[in-house]
């Protein structure tokens, strides 16, 4: 299979998988840094579905869409890939992936502060993610964010205004966005 070899340089002893030390050894040598969203955007085009780990049948499936196992064809596909989340629709995309991805398998929600942590990367400079991450890391009544959360803080961000003047408390924005805009006005 394509990329078998390559597979087994950074596969799990015994295992049919690259877990997160092998991963994070990948991400290195493929010249990138795990606070980067590269490794995200990597996850996203193997098709992984669980954080930090590598299926081989997610490996070689990657490694056939490329038609090659090189370093320089992962690269190009990961920057090809970054560019493309300049189109909104791509991006909303790969933004409702990562929730799926960020979550435990019989999870319905990502704890918030694995939340924030994504955000933080995967954002580039959207309105009022810089303060929904403040507000995430400093309430503990947040405890994680469930798919409608998730998915409306894209929305959230692209629709209300920088000064929350346009936003509803009447509207079908999730609770958390009331406590939300409630705590940024103080």
């Amino acid at each position: 299979m394509v990329g078998k070899f390559a597979f087994s340089n950074y596969k799990e002893a015994g295992q049919d998988y690259i877990g997160p030390e092998g991963f994070e050894e990948l991400v290195q040598d493929l010249g990138y840094s795990m606070d980067g969203i590269e490794p995200i955007i990597l996850s996203w085009l193997f098709g992984c579905t669980k954080m930090g780990f590598v299926s081989l049948s997610e490996w070689d499936k990657a490694f056939k869409s490329l038609k090659s196992s090189s370093k320089k064809s992962i690269t190009s596909a990961v920057d090809a890939a970054k560019n493309s989340l300049k189109d909104p629709a791509v991006f909303k995309e790969f933004y409702q992936w990562v929730f799926s991805f960020a979550k435990e398998p019989n999870s319905k929600s990502v704890p918030s502060d694995i939340s924030s942590s994504l955000y933080s990367v995967i954002f580039p400079t959207y309105t009022h993610i810089p303060q929904f991450i403040d507000y995430l890391n400093q309430n503990d009544t947040v405890k994680a964010l469930n798919r409608d959360q998730w998915n409306s803080l894209l929305d959230f961000s692209l629709t209300v205004a920088p000064d929350f003047s346009n936003y509803d408390f009447e509207g079908s924005w999730p609770i958390v966005f009331d406590d939300f805009v409630a705590y940024s006005k103080k």
